[in-house]
Order: C-alpha cells, then structure tokens, then sequence
C-alpha cells in the first residue's frame, strides 16, 4: 500500500513537470519590456529617409541628388498612393525613400514614394 501511494505520487509530479517546464521556458525566452522597447527604437534609428530628384536609375540602384540607394525585389514602389513598379520611376521624379543599412554602410530601399512626377 506505501508502494502504491509512493507511485502516485511520483506520477503526480512528473505529469506536473511535465505540464510546467513548456511555460516556464516560455517565459524566460520572452525579453522584458524594456528591453523590447529598446530593440523597437535601435530599429527605428536604423531607418534613414533620402529624398530628392532621381538622376539615375537601373535595376540595382537609384541615384538621388548624389546618394546611391541599392533596391531589391522587397523594395515598394508608391506614386500617388498606388502601388507601382521600379519601371513606373522616371528619371526627374522627386522622391521620398526610406531606407535601412545596408552591408558596408550601403543604403538599401525599403520604400520608395513618388511625391512630384518628373516635371
């Protein structure tokens, strides 16, 4: 009979590990606010905005007012609120780009807004 007790109770606490240990890694994998908060605003920073005339453009880059801003194929394309394509931007168009750091200090296009049509 202490046997039988002694095994249920084993039982009992390892089905309780069992059911505890998943949340509790959980929870400590998950950063605290903070430190989230801070992740959120070092992202932020890393964000930089070239605007200007498009001197040149080819598949791989835009020139704008002597900056060099590499595009990829994620990079979006906006002109007048629609979703447009890198061909859609004319040499001459004013435009708003947010970009990020790239590899050895490069611009990579996130976004690119047209915000005059070339004139």
């Amino acid at each position: 009979m202490k046997n039988q007790y002694h095994t249920q109770i084993i039982t009992l606490f390892s089905c309780l590990f069992v059911l505890v240990t998943p949340a509790l890694l959980v929870a400590s994998a998950v950063p605290p606010p903070d430190v989230m908060m801070t992740a959120a605003v070092a992202a932020d920073e890393a964000e930089t905005t070239v605007t200007g005339k498009v001197a040149t453009k080819d598949n791989g880059s835009l020139q704008i007012d002597g900056t060099t801003v590499l595009v990829t194929d994620s990079t979006l394309y906006v002109r007048g609120g629609a979703s447009v394509s890198l061909a859609d931007i004319q040499i001459g168009d004013e435009v708003s780009v947010t970009c990020v750091k790239g590899t050895g200090g490069s611009l990579v296009a996130i976004r690119v807004e047209v915000t005059a049509p070339a004139g």
